[in-house]
């Protein structure tokens, strides 16, 4: 089983978040996120290599040493759904990979138990919703690519529909960690009351984004 994260462009990511954030500081957030990310992946025993999918060029010189991390650069001209389609198929093909874990780099709450239980109760589709169940926030398929991939922001039902036409029985999880990606302000208020001494969360206290987020939010409760 091998994990499979993709990553836009820097200069692409979390526009949703230009009204509380910098672009400097969206960079460094997406970042710190990934880092957790692919903290909780490579240390997870269950898997055998990590995956990231980019095209963004200085992400290696950004990243510490992860173990079992491997990088490909996704196809040229393609959207997330089809970037995703080829690294699967380059996970099965190349590396004979029998089944791909999906994540992506912007739940950085989770941990290698979460990762763990995710994996040790799987069987051919498991399904995590995000908290609005919406989008998956992780897809693990055995073998890789066994429905199609949709990438939308609203992919969780086509993902379901899809497993069950196929009769492949999928097992829906609902996590907190992974439930929670950081696409708005909203969000990013959220991650702020919990996030810990992780990257992200030292970034953002680092940074002042915690107090920034946590300043505002009061002031909307108390009027």
């Amino acid at each position: 089983m091998w994990a499979l994260v993709p990553l836009k462009i820097l200069d692409q990511v979390k526009n949703r978040l230009a009204t509380v954030l910098t672009a400097e500081e969206r960079h460094g957030l997406v970042v710190a996120m990934l880092k957790d990310v692919l903290d909780a992946l490579c240390n997870s025993p269950e898997l055998t290599g990590v995956l990231l999918v980019t095209r963004e060029p200085k992400i290696q010189s950004l990243l510490s040493s992860h173990p079992n991390l491997h990088f490909w650069q996704e196809p040229a001209n393609c959207d997330l759904s089809a970037s995703i389609r080829a690294a699967s198929n380059h996970l099965k093909d190349g590396l004979n990979a029998s089944g791909v874990m999906i994540v992506p780099a912007d739940v950085p709450m989770i941990t290698t138990v979460h990762v763990g239980r995710l994996l040790q109760g799987h069987k051919k589709i498991t399904l995590v919703p995000d908290d609005r169940e919406l989008g998956t926030n992780c897809l693990i398929c055995t073998p890789p690519n066994n429905i199609p991939l949709v990438y939308n922001g609203t992919s969780f039902i086509p993902h379901l529909t899809s497993a069950k036409i196929l009769n492949l029985d999928p097992a829906i999880v609902h996590c907190e960690a992974f439930g929670l990606d950081i696409d708005t302000p909203e969000d990013l208020t959220r991650l702020a009351y919990s996030v810990g001494t992780t990257h992200t969360g030292t970034y953002m206290q680092s940074t002042g984004i915690s107090t920034r987020m946590l300043n505002q939010a009061y002031k909307i409760r108390t009027g």
